[in-house]
């Protein structure tokens, strides 16, 4: 019987730091075990040799990661107008202040053609247009706050626009905002206008 149970210890599978659960993406993290004199390279490909795009110091934080490579070892940031891959070993999750309905406080959403922007606060939905700035009331949310996890299941809100009641989404997925090679794991699509966009963390 204790051969057996020995057997079994040996056998039963240990978790290892790259088995650990990790936080649905997007997420927020911070430049982590890196000397002062130091910087994290940003590559162009998950791989040590590709060619360095640019760096983050050793202390930058608000780095959003929004998906990771195949081997988990390496994570997607965006830099300038275009993305590049940073060594997760060095990367720490941040701690991400919540706003309105659970969300991220810093969340915002933008599209194009014309340009626009967005934010959910507790004083409404914030549009930033061409045209100006106007706060419209949100009337419905879900899921509730405790159980909001944009980058597993997305969230649903409605918002008055006055003529008509919209139902919007933001949902995870892949976007780019048409204009650069930037990559976002948000994407927001609604029944008005502006109807589609890519959010951020």
């Amino acid at each position: 019987m204790r051969l057996l149970a020995l057997l079994m210890a040996f056998m039963w599978p240990t978790l290892s730091p790259a088995d650990e659960a990790r936080p649905s993406l997007p997420a927020l993290y911070q430049v982590s075990d890196v000397a002062e004199d130091d910087v994290l390279n940003i590559r162009a490909a998950p791989d040590a040799s590709s060619s360095i795009l640019g760096s983050f110091s050793h202390d930058a934080r608000d780095i959003e990661v929004v998906e990771l490579s195949l081997s988990g070892r390496w994570a997607r940031v965006n830099i300038a107008e275009q993305s590049g891959w940073v060594s997760l070993r060095f990367l720490k999750l941040q701690r991400v202040e919540t706003g309105f309905a659970g969300l991220p406080a810093s969340l915002t959403c933008f599209g194009t053609e014309p340009f626009w922007d967005m934010q959910l606060t507790d004083q409404g939905l914030v549009l930033q247009q061409p045209n100006g700035r106007q706060t419209f009331p949100i009337t419905f949310t879900a899921p509730g706050a405790d159980r909001v996890n944009l980058g597993e299941s997305g969230f649903l809100f409605d918002w008055d626009a006055g003529e008509i009641l919209v139902r919007a989404y933001i949902l995870p997925g892949r976007c780019n905002d048409g204009m650069s090679d930037r990559v976002y794991g948000l994407h927001y699509v609604d029944t008005y206008l502006p109807n589609a966009g890519c959010c951020s963390l």
